[in-house]
């Protein structure tokens, strides 16, 4: 289907682009049903209320943004390095239950998409989340 619609999409058919369009479908539609046939692929589950938190991102992506672009006139105009920071902040990780798994997803997603804030990854033992930032700002709960 994804095939056709960028076929009407460029307006025109090639012979090799279509005989690897082909080959990647059915190499994708091969690994969706290997993944599905087994059951425990991922263990996700949300707790709905967690999904309301996505409404505060086009604001941390506005600030985030300001603060990307702040540095990098800095950095052009006045030949300032960046103050970026890694800094590690509390997160109760959890442990291995399907709700703790989609709660570090979430954390990690909404975490990540504002430009300032990049996850470098959670560490369940110490249960802490580490953070890239490119110029220090407050971290919101």
């Amino acid at each position: 289907m994804l095939m056709a619609l960028w076929f009407a999409f460029v307006w025109k058919v090639e012979a090799g682009e279509a005989v690897f369009g082909i080959a990647g479908a059915a190499i994708a539609a091969s690994a969706d049903v290997g993944i599905r046939r087994r059951r425990r692929f991922a263990k996700f589950r949300p707790a709905p209320r967690w999904l309301l938190e996505f409404w505060r991102e086009p604001g941390y992506v506005v600030s985030g943004t300001a603060i990307i672009f702040w540095v990098l006139l800095r950095r052009i105009i006045l030949g300032r390095e960046p103050d970026s920071l890694l800094r590690s902040i509390p997160f109760d990780s959890g442990g291995e239950t399907a709700r703790a798994a989609a709660r570090r997803a979430l954390a990690l997603t909404l975490t990540t998409i504002p430009p300032n804030f990049i996850v470098i990854g959670i560490d369940e033992d110490k249960d802490l989340m580490l953070l890239h930032q490119v110029q220090e700002s407050g971290v919101e709960e």
